[in-house]
């Protein structure tokens, strides 16, 4: 007897904690008091915790994971320009590994750091042109790889600063007979370079 009453009382408790429990999260409306951006999806506490989607007033749009009221975990978030990045969050910045698409057509994929493009990844550039190696605050910096869209070549090096300036002094193969000393001026977007030319034997780049 006395079993089967510890039986049903620990039976009420767990329908007790599940009944709590789901009354937490709830599915409803949301308004950011910081700028008024609008959520709906799932809350807990009155704040969005779970999944959502949210539109700003600027047009963009986020849908993924909240955590107490910051997109954290994976999410997708939208520009009205059409650029979008998908990937992981934290504290509402892009953070941990994400791929971003570019207005212009560029896409990468790889590591982010507080909404900076940090560590390794991979640029596809519009053009074809490849680069995957190291990066600090959007830019390439460190060991890495860019490969031209003719896959011909391919320019391997380590980014050093001198002046104020940002140098890459690597080693191109064309043919396997060049060798090419490059100084590259890039931003977020775009690459720009200038070649001097060291040739064994091969012709110079036109």
């Amino acid at each position: 007897m006395n079993i089967s009453r510890y039986l049903m009382a620990g039976a009420m408790l767990l329908m007790s904690i599940s009944s709590v429990q789901a009354q937490k999260v709830v599915i409803g409306n949301y308004v950011f008091p910081k700028d008024g951006s609008t959520y709906y999806g799932e809350l807990e506490s009155g704040k969005p915790n779970g999944k959502g989607k949210t539109t700003f007033k600027t047009g963009d749009t986020y849908e993924g994971e909240y955590v107490k009221g910051k997109r954290q975990g994976y999410g997708v978030y939208t520009f009205t320009d059409g650029e979008k990045y998908e990937g992981n969050w934290h504290q509402d910045h892009q953070h941990g590994r994400g791929i971003y698409y570019f207005a212009n057509n560029n896409k990468y994929d790889g590591l982010w750091y507080i909404d900076y493009q940090q560590g390794f990844g991979t640029m596809y550039y519009y053009n074809g042109d490849k680069y995957t190696g190291e990066w600090l605050q959007d830019k390439r910096e460190g060991q890495g790889r860019y490969t031209w869209a003719n896959g011909i070549m391919t320019a391997i090096g380590r980014k050093t600063r001198s002046r104020g300036r940002v140098h890459s002094i690597g080693v191109m193969a064309l043919d396997m007979r060049a060798i090419w000393r490059m100084t590259c001026a890039t931003d977020r977007e775009n690459t720009r370079m200038q070649m001097e030319t060291s040739t064994r034997g091969a012709g110079k780049m036109t």
